[in-house]
This record gives C-alpha cells, sequence and structure tokens, in this order.
C-alpha cells in the first residue's frame, strides 16, 4: 500500500540509524538518546519536505497538516528524549496506581478458591506477567514445548483484553457520541492494562497498535497493519531508543512482520472455491480454522527462528502442536479469569465458574507437559 510505502521511507532508515548507534556506543545513554533525536528531527525535516512538494500549490491553499504532524512528531521526541521527562514518568502517580492495582489482582487470583496452586499461578501469569510463583516444572513444560511465549505477556493477551473491553463497550450503543467515548474508553483501559503489567516491549507495541486501529476508527480510515507495525516501531524507538537491544522487541516485531507479510501467502495456499480445486478448503469448518491457525504460527515461526536461535540456541520442534493447542485455550482461560477475578473482587464468585476456569488450565498444562515428553 502507498502508505506502507511512505512511512517506510521514513521508518526503515530511522530504525536503521537507531540500531547502528545503538550497538556503536552500547554503554553510553546520552549519546543514543541524542543520536535518535537528530536521526528523527532529520529525517522529519526530509519528510516534511517531501510531503509539502506534493501538496497542490496550484490552489490557494497549501496542506500544512503534514507539516505540522512532522513538527509535533519531532517536538515530542526531543521531549520524550529530556531527563527530567524519563526521571518523571518512572515516579509518575499513575505508573504507581496502575502497578498497585496490578498487585492486587494478583491477591485476588491467590483468594480463587483453586483445587491447585498451580492453576493460580499459571493464571497470574497469563493476567499480571508474574511468574514467580509459577512451578518450574510448569515453565520448563512450557518452554519445551516452545510455548513460552504463551506464559510471557505479550500482544496476544493485550488483543484479548482489547477484544474483551471492545466486545462490552459496544453494548452502549454505536452514536457519534458514544463512538467517541467508546474508543476513548478501550484506549485508556489498554493503556492502564499495559502500564500495570509493566509495559514490556511487546505490551507497548500491542498498546500502539491498538492506538492507531481506534484513531483510525475515530478517523474513519482503514489502517493496514504493515503501516501499523512501521509506525508503532518508529514510536517505541523514538521513546526508548535502548529498546532496540532487547531480545523482546526484535522478537515481537518480527513474530508480527512475519503475520504482516508471510501469513497472507501461507493462507492463501489453499484458497476457497470449486471442490475440483487441487488445493480446495471450505471458506468455513474446522479444517480452515486449522489451516488458518496453522498458517500462523509457521508465519512467526519463520520470521523468529533465526534470531531466537541467535539469542538462545534452541528451536521449538513442536511449535506447530503447541499452537494448535495453546493459542484457543489461552482465548478462552482469559476471559474467564478476569470472570474469576471480578467475581472473588466483589466477594460471589460461583464455583462452576471457577471449575470451568481451572479445566482450561489443567488441559494447558496437562498438553504441554505431553508435548515436552515427545
Amino acid at each position: 500500500m502507498k502508505e506502507a510505502r511512505d512511512i517506510a521511507g521514513f521508518s526503515v532508515p530511522f530504525v536503521a540509524a537507531t540500531a547502528l548507534t545503538a550497538y556503536i556506543i552500547p554503554d553510553n545513554v546520552a549519546w543514543i538518546q541524542t543520536a535518535s533525536s537528530v536521526t528523527f528531527c532529520l529525517f522529519t525535516i526530509s519528510a516534511s519536505v517531501l510531503l509539502l512538494q506534493e501538496a497542490n500549490f496550484r490552489s490557494n491553499r497549501i496542506n500544512l497538516l503534514p507539516a505540522i504532524v512532522c513538527a509535533s512528531l519531532c517536538g515530542c521526541c526531543i521531549c520524550l528524549n529530556a531527563k527530567i521527562l524519563s526521571v518523571s514518568w518512572t515516579i509518575s502517580p499513575i505508573r504507581l496506581w496502575a502497578e498497585g492495582f496490578c498487585q492486587g489482582m494478583g491477591e485476588t487470583i491467590d483468594e480463587i478458591p483453586f483445587s491447585d496452586t498451580s492453576s493460580a499461578s499459571l493464571l497470574k501469569a497469563l493476567l499480571t506477567g508474574n511468574k514467580s510463583d509459577l512451578p518450574a516444572s510448569v515453565r520448563t513444560s512450557f518452554r519445551l514445548a516452545g510455548a513460552s511465549h504463551i506464559l510471557a505477556l505479550s500482544g496476544l493477551h493485550l488483543g484479548i483484553i482489547y477484544m474483551i473491553v471492545d466486545k462490552t463497550l459496544s453494548l452502549a450503543g454505536n452514536g457519534p457520541a458514544i463512538k467517541i467515548i467508546r474508543n476513548l474508553a478501550t484506549v485508556v483501559i489498554c493503556g492502564f492494562y499495559s502500564l500495570a503489567t509493566g509495559a514490556g516491549p511487546s505490551i507497548t507495541r500491542a498498546f500502539i497498535f491498538i492506538l492507531t486501529a481506534q484513531t483510525g476508527k475515530l478517523l474513519c480510515r482503514k489502517i493496514s497493519l504493515k503501516h501499523t507495525i512501521l509506525s508503532s516501531l518508529l514510536i517505541q524507538l523514538t521513546i526508548s531508543p535502548l529498546s532496540i537491544r532487547e531480545a523482546g522487541l526484535q522478537l515481537s516485531y518480527l513474530a508480527v512482520g512475519g503475520i504482516a507479510w508471510i501469513y497472507p501467502h501461507l493462507r492463501d495456499i489453499w484458497e476457497s472455491g470449486p471442490a475440483s480445486k487441487k488445493w480446495y478448503l471450505p471458506s468455513k469448518g474446522p479444517l480452515h480454522w486449522i489451516w488458518d491457525t496453522a498458517a500462523l504460527s509457521i508465519s512467526c515461526q519463520i520470521a523468529t527462528a533465526p534470531l531466537a536461535w541467535l539469542h538462545f540456541g534452541t528451536f521449538p520442534t513442536y511449535f506447530l502442536i503447541s499452537n494448535l493447542i495453546c493459542l484457543p485455550l489461552t482465548s478462552l482461560v482469559i476471559p474467564t479469569g478476569l470472570l474469576c477475578c471480578t467475581a472473588s473482587a466483589i466477594g460471589f464468585c460461583p464455583n462452576i465458574l471457577v471449575t470451568i476456569t481451572e479445566v482450561i488450565i489443567r488441559a494447558m498444562i496437562a498438553s504441554m507437559e505431553i508435548i515436552s515428553t515427545m
């Protein structure tokens, strides 16, 4: 798409320059942040000039919006890299409140009457990111089965939270004013959850995705995934240039890049059509869902495998089976787990809800234990 090409011409050089600076001067934070700001400013000025050249100068009105947006981004970059803002953000009352909320959620999960302590510890890991109580055997099983990403809070978890919030708020109606309030509320809730769980690279990336998507909804514009990835990476590295060296950020963006650039080709290998076609797959049904999920998992692995091997020296052999089992179970356990937390917090948690949640969690643990021994 044209938008993706435009942002690529701006984002890719900036990311390359940030990575080069981060690895050449790995121990000097001030130099890295300064270089990031200068590089961002240079590309902002260049982009402003190019955008203005494309404006319609024949008319009496010159479209200054691109220049204003670029100048605003440039100013944000300088401010976000300022030391005083970094210090104030570290001790921000909002962040402390969010972290306190997350701690309270963990305590609420501990009070849910599960029959097995592993159920509470796994649910706590999935909802809050706290894996301190998770048994070492469970961690090992997930790691050997190639499902460690399920235990680490990522875009998958925030995406499920986003869908729950979006569907719940949709009950309020679809009036113009209601839509604006719904979009703003969705962004605030997802942003608060991101802060509460530590705002890691993957969660931050997912939140920027949500912010971009909700902005597109407000402006009645369709935002492409490729455009969102490049914009998100640009914003995230502007705020924190040093994060380019973190394996979590690298793997996170590679995984979602695989979804954007590789997944559509794998998904379309079996196209819907007449039954006489050689690779015919019905557009609906379990076979289509299995192939779609498998294509998604393979795409992520193709994109992340080289870097994962470089960082960790391992490659999950049974990742496909693990994801086919874990992804749907995770999509079930997060909503039921949130219902359990809410019900427990108000003092009434039905046994049937606890049982359903625990059955799903036990199924996850048992399946990973079986796959890890294969």
